[in-house]
């Protein structure tokens, strides 16, 4: 790693670890049995928004990450989140299928795969103008 500034350094490590910790408590949560819930997960259609927030989460993290390590190539950044993130998706739901409560769900699958696409897109969108010279 070339010499980075203390300020940058610090950025530096906190957007190469953080998706990893949101990855571990993301996988916490979807080990929790599902009589150990709490009740309000349980309102028709909440999981689903859940599923999409913290997916969209996840692939934020990583597309930051991903944008600072590959000098601003927003689509490598693009392609490599959305991988990770349909990737642990697939396996998040399959785990849940061997959990107590719980139970695997494609409905639960697109809900991460909707999170993912929203938020990518969003934040390609939006960098793609502010970094990209204007005309």
């Amino acid at each position: 790693m070339h010499y980075l500034r203390s300020k940058h350094r610090i950025f530096y490590y906190f957007l190469l670890f953080l998706p990893y910790f949101w990855m571990i408590l993301m996988f916490y949560l979807g080990t929790i049995p599902g009589r150990d819930l709490p009740k309000f997960i349980f309102i028709k259609g909440m999981d689903k928004i859940f599923h999409a927030s913290f997916y969209g989460i996840l692939s934020s993290l990583f597309f930051l990450k991903y944008l600072y390590i590959n000098k601003y190539n927003i689509l490598r950044a693009f392609v490599l989140s959305f991988i990770i993130g349909i990737g642990y998706g697939a396996f998040e739901e399959t785990i849940q299928s061997f959990i107590p409560g719980r139970q695997s769900s494609i409905y639960d699958f697109f809900a991460d795969f909707s999170g993912i696409i929203i938020s990518l897109s969003i934040l390609s969108i939006y960098l793609e103008k502010k970094l990209l010279p204007q005309e």
